[in-house]
């Protein structure tokens, strides 16, 4: 079931390659349940999420995309799934051009279009009650207008795209 939930998702993630991949104010979201993991892979230009696509230049661009990493680094506040299936974070593996492999910030080396690569996986003590989730990436990045969603779950591959005022999507 493992692999096939995965197999799913990368599938998912192959068509999204089809649409523009760098779109400021789009973010693209793969969703899978899997059993008791509720795994999530984020693809977000860096830009939606601290105004800029290239490494801290200053202080003050330091201090911002510190900011993110720490707000990326607390699941829980970003994706609240259905509080009753008791789904627990575990830590995040974020990934992007201007990150060290640590996932702190790097030393300015050039101008790039960086996007913000991020897996986040949530274990869940009752995942019978897993029905969904509210995605509040908008609310804690608002320069993330759109995201766009791809579920590989209990029910087949379904999709969604939330914007303001839509922040659940269910399976």
């Amino acid at each position: 079931m493992r692999f096939a939930a995965i197999a799913l998702l990368l599938s998912c993630a192959a068509a999204a390659q089809a649409a523009p991949p760098h779109v400021h104010g789009v973010a693209l979201l793969d969703v899978a349940v899997d059993g008791a993991t509720l795994s999530l892979h984020l693809d977000s230009p860096l830009d939606n999420l601290v105004g800029f696509e290239h490494a801290a230049y200053n202080p003050s661009q330091k201090a911002t995309l510190d900011k993110m990493v720490a707000q990326l680094n607390r699941p829980e506040q970003l994706f609240i799934p259905t509080p009753s299936a008791g789904c627990k974070a575990q830590a995040p593996k974020l990934v992007s051009a201007v990150l060290e492999p640590a996932g702190k910030t790097a030393a300015p080396h050039g101008h790039v279009h960086a996007d913000m690569d991020a897996d986040f996986v949530f274990q869940c003590a009752a995942p019978q009650n897993l029905h969904g989730m509210e995605v509040k990436l908008s609310a804690l990045f608002p320069r993330t207008h759109t995201v766009k969603v791809q579920i590989a779950g209990p029910k087949g591959q379904s999709g969604a795209v939330l914007e303001s005022g839509n922040t659940k999507v269910s399976w």
